[in-house]
């Protein structure tokens, strides 16, 4: 049976037994109940026992409240002498430390090396505006307004030094800038020393903004920012670089990123489907709007729990699932109920995260109160989760393992489920060239060779095989498809 110990005033520990005739404690009987008893091992450090946190050292600690508050300034004294005295021959204890910040830099705090543009000058921090200096808006891309970033006009350039940086990412919000309405289009570029890293579709005055992430290799000296117009004139092509900035990693680097991968898939509720990834979210607002019919919003990453203490709910119309570290923690399918976890007692540090939010049809997102939501302490005193942007919370990766390094598979290496061609045979590393196998010349696009990629003129869009390959290769082929089949035009 569980065992209670008491300190008496003069520093001697009695314990007892909890049986029937414990009586009460906190409204509900002693016996069965069990203890989460604390340890006074390491007490004479802080200051945390029988108190909120905000007491400074263990004298204002037994001042605090009625319980435990000991009013004799002399046994006080000896108490808080005897708990300091306490001493621990043990292993050495490790607190987890909290996560290490990533920081980042932002252009438009920085200087750019050169600037071209295509209606007055480049803005910072706005939207490009008219001709003058300082004329633009707030840079608004698809309804979503970001406070900071570039507003540029097509055809602009914007070049920023590398040299002496430790940066290993770039990430931006691209699109055509809202104060055009509808009208606009536009191509973004992302060039390191020379060499195109990504390359947009076609975005119009009409799309939602676009997510850019491009890695930056430790050797690169130059970064490049283009937005050119999309082929058919300037006019209206008001491009906006949102929250654009530069990633300096904590120490030891990594792939994780502050926040959760979001994406959609079809389904009420689909629990099999990968998550697509389409944007990485640090304030998981998308949880308390609606959700569109027949669709599942996924949510996916890291953790962080300080000190294992941690609890999570949910009254989202219509269906809920959370996994922490594979286990499922929190399912319903009521679309009026409000469904809790307990305290998961969790080991403190970082744990995987997967959350998921569907709707079949009709009304969607919170019926009443927090459609999703979480208790830091392990209570019931539900607050919305949110990232502050420094990795606090929410990470996209694992922050303690080792980063995988990116691997590459060209197109061109795979054997392609079909593929139909409007003159003579695709081509593999070499451009289309006739109707002949094999008589393409090496690939070249605007001067620029190529040892890898596909070669082919449009007639129907071809079909490739449906497997994940690294995005910049992926990105690079579809170049070399655009521009043959301007080429070839």
């Amino acid at each position: 049976m569980p065992c209670w110990c008491v300190l008496h005033r003069h520093a001697k520990t009695r314990c007892r037994t909890v049986d029937a005739s414990s009586g009460q404690g906190i409204g509900a009987p002693l016996a069965g109940t069990g203890f989460d008893t604390p340890s006074l091992i390491g007490l004479w450090g802080s200051a945390p026992y029988f108190h909120n946190g905000q007491a400074a050292t263990l004298d204002d600690v037994l001042q605090i409240g009625s319980q435990h508050s000991v009013a004799d300034n002399a046994e006080r004294a000896a108490l808080v002498a005897y708990l300091e005295q306490i001493e621990y021959e043990g292993p050495d204890i490790v607190v987890p430390e909290p996560p290490q910040a990533t920081t980042y830099t932002y252009l438009s705090d920085l200087s750019e090396t050169s600037a071209t543009n295509g209606w007055g000058p480049i803005e910072k921090d706005t939207s490009v505006g008219e001709n003058a200096a300082s004329d633009g808006q707030p840079i608004s891309i698809g309804g979503s307004e970001f406070a900071k970033g570039l507003g540029v006009h097509a055809h602009s350039e914007v070049t920023y030094s590398l040299t002496g940086a430790t940066y290993d990412q770039f990430t931006a919000f691209i699109g055509v800038d809202d104060e055009t309405g509808s009208s606009g289009s536009v191509v973004f570029e992302v060039w390191l020393d020379g060499v195109m890293a990504y390359q947009s579709s076609v975005l119009r005055g009409s799309d939602v903004a676009e997510y850019v992430q491009v890695n930056i290799p430790s050797s690169a000296q130059e970064l490049k920012l283009v937005v050119s117009d999309a082929g058919d004139g300037v006019g209206s092509d008001h491009g906006s670089w949102g929250d654009a900035k530069l990633r300096t990693p904590s120490e030891g680097g990594g792939a994780a990123v502050p926040g959760l991968f979001y994406g959609t898939v079809p389904g009420n509720i689909n629990e099999t489907d990968a998550n697509p990834k389409i944007s990485i979210t640090t304030s998981l607002s998308e949880t308390e709007d609606a959700i569109a019919g027949n669709t599942t919003e996924v949510f996916t990453g890291y953790i962080y729990d300080a000190d294992g203490q941690i609890s999570f709910s949910e009254n989202n119309d219509d269906k809920t699932r959370l996994w922490i570290d594979g286990q499922l923690v929190l399912s319903s399918d009521l679309w009026s109920d409000r469904v809790s976890t307990g305290n998961l007692n969790l080991s403190p540090g970082w744990h995987q995260f997967e959350l998921r939010l569907s709707n079949g049809n009709g009304g969607s997102g919170p019926h009443t109160g927090l459609a999703f939501a979480y208790d830091p302490d392990g209570g019931a005193n539900w607050i919305h989760p949110s990232d502050n942007g420094s990795g606090n919370l929410f990470m996209t990766d694992d922050p303690g393992s080792s980063p995988t390094p990116p691997t590459s598979v060209y197109l061109s290496d795979l054997q392609e489920d079909s593929s139909t061609n409007g003159w003579g045979s695709i081509e593999k590393d070499m451009s289309n060239g006739e109707r002949e196998a094999q008589d393409g010349t090496t690939i070249s696009i605007g001067g620029q060779t190529f040892a890898k990629g596909l070669g082919y003129m449009r007639t129907q869009p071809s079909l490739i095989p449906s497997l994940q390959v690294n995005t910049v290769a992926l990105l690079r082929v579809l170049v070399l498809m655009t521009k043959w089949v301007t080429l070839a035009r």
